[in-house]
């Protein structure tokens, strides 16, 4: 009876060991850009009035399982809360990078489409806060378990609720921006 209590006390323990490991060698879905660091400014020429220049974006370590990418860039800092700037998705899984002023070329797959943002734009428009005023960006990237069902133009509401019960990984990088009038 003492054994077989102590052989299951340490079956459990191997097999939380174990897991340990396993989790700790998983690694972290992360985006990153090489035209801005977390928390810092987005380049003055992304600006919607000095550019418009979408910057790079780049991400590694897509969850397991993922079909399709999506990217929302907002700004939390508008005064509805939850300005869109940008809306792209069926970005396919093995893809691993927007590159910088998102050229045409990009769009040429035709699984990748570009929703309706708050400047009623199909494409990136970039943060042109209040002069003065300092706003942050998120560049909110999500890991699906499918592709999205839907063509061009859908708008932030619409894609919100394709992604419930399909989002299998999620990430963020924030810039800032602000607004140098002369």
């Amino acid at each position: 009876m003492e054994k077989s209590r102590f052989f299951t006390l340490s079956l459990i323990t191997l097999f939380l060991c174990l897991s340990i490991m396993f989790v700790s060698n998983v690694q972290a879905f992360e985006v990153f850009s090489k035209d801005f660091k977390d928390g810092e400014m987005l380049p003055e020429n992304s600006g919607y009035g000095t550019g418009n220049i979408s910057p790079e974006i780049s991400w590694i370590n897509v969850p397991l399982g993922s079909k399709s990418l999506v990217l929302i860039v907002s700004d939390p800092d508008a005064p509805n809360n939850d300005f869109v700037h940008w809306l792209i998705y069926n970005i396919p899984g093995q893809v691993s990078s927007i590159p910088a002023n998102a050229p045409v070329v990009f769009f040429n797959d035709k699984s990748i489409k570009q929703g309706v943002n708050d400047f009623n734009d199909q494409r990136y428009s970039g943060p042109w806060p209040p002069t003065g005023s300092l706003h942050r960006y998120f560049f909110t990237l999500f890991a699906l378990d499918i592709f999205i069902n839907a063509s061009q133009g859908l708008k932030k509401e619409q894609l919100r609720k394709k992604l419930k019960g399909h989002v299998i990984g999620e990430t963020q990088i924030m810039g800032t921006f602000k607004r140098q009038d002369q």
